[in-house]
């Protein structure tokens, strides 16, 4: 096969594999309290689906079968958060690393026990927490990375890895004023 004849299996393999494109969220999720309340740590986190490996319809040509294969190798939220009162700031926030196991479905990565109710910035440090330190505007974007292996009848080749973002989500960041506890009122 010619260079020019793979990088067509290359780009036919790429238009035949559809990846689920994640979804940012956040724990508390940020419609409870009508954004994340300051000094509360957030979980951010994705919907499930498009952590796993993808594997592209196999590919035939003069004997030769090629196929793509995606496995997730790291998982980030890039933040931009602009406070009332200061200046913008970009944060990377690392979540999962390697294929790390997780549910098929709901939201990944659970929320730990251990991170508590309410901290100060720089008290708990964890993966995909992050700590509000006072009122803004806050943008989440989830990145996947995936490793990408090219394979041609058993022959393997290691490609450049790609990244799948999520679309952004904008949650306001604001102090916690009141909070009913009670049901039913």
């Amino acid at each position: 096969m010619t260079c020019s004849g793979t990088h067509t299996r290359i780009g036919t393999l790429w238009t035949g594999l559809q990846l689920d494109r994640p979804v940012a969220l956040t724990v508390p999720d940020s419609g409870l309290f009508g954004g994340l309340p300051v000094n509360m740590p957030a979980t951010l986190q994705i919907d499930a689906p498009p952590w796993r490996t993808y594997v592209s319809a196999p590919s035939t040509y003069r004997g030769w079968t090629s196929r793509l294969v995606l496995s997730p190798d790291s998982l980030v939220f890039d933040l931009s958060f602009d406070p009332d009162d200061g200046p913008a700031t970009s944060i990377t926030v690392d979540c999962l690393e390697g294929s790390a196991d997780q549910p098929d479905a709901g939201a990944i990565p659970r929320r730990s026990s251990d991170v508590p109710d309410f901290a100060e910035p720089g008290q708990y440090d964890a993966p995909c927490v992050w700590i509000p330190p006072e009122p803004g505007e806050l943008t989440v974007t989830a990145r996947i990375t995936y490793d990408v292996v090219f394979t041609v009848s058993g022959f393997a080749d290691v490609l450049a890895p790609y990244v799948w973002s999520s679309n952004p989500l904008t949650v306001r960041v604001d102090e916690l004023s009141v909070v009913n506890t009670r049901t039913g009122n």
